[in-house]
């Protein structure tokens, strides 16, 4: 039996003192980096809203030049817009990676288990209704007289 892979899998879902602490430091780490991302963005989110209305103000309500005001209002919201959906989905797919890495270290296929096998011949089980018509009663389809 291939037990080697099995402690492993114990060792990483119980692990040692050691090891719990370190793991909860991790964890304690990602948690303030989102935090201080999140803040982070929060912060461009308000520079750009209010980049965004500086532009609306200074030129589409004075008068000065309101289709340039509108059209430069737009480009710094799409702009916007498109940065944070480039951020998130870098976000997903580092998420992405992180999970499959642990379902492959969970799983790990023990390659000695094909190697046990033997190759025999292959002979069915007997059924329990095998030849159990034969003990049925014969009724007779043609008429005494």
């Amino acid at each position: 039996m291939n037990l080697e892979s099995v402690a492993e899998s114990l060792l990483s879902q119980f692990p040692n003192a050691q090891q719990a602490t370190l793991q909860k430091q991790e964890k304690m780490l990602e948690r303030f980096g989102t935090y201080v991302f999140s803040g982070f963005a929060v912060m461009v989110g308000l520079g750009a809203l209010s980049l965004i209305i500086g532009v609306i103000f200074a030129m589409v309500v004075s008068g000065r030049d309101p289709v340039k005001g509108i059209l430069l209002a737009l480009f710094l919201t799409f702009a916007s817009l498109a940065l944070s959906y480039v951020l998130l989905n870098e976000v997903l797919k580092e998420k992405r990676k992180k999970l499959k890495a642990t379902t492959a270290t969970a799983l790990s296929p023990a390659p000695e288990t094909g190697k046990l096998l033997e190759t025999g011949s292959f002979e069915p089980i007997p059924s329990i209704v095998e030849d159990t018509t034969n003990l049925l009663p014969l009724e007779s389809r043609t008429r005494k007289l």
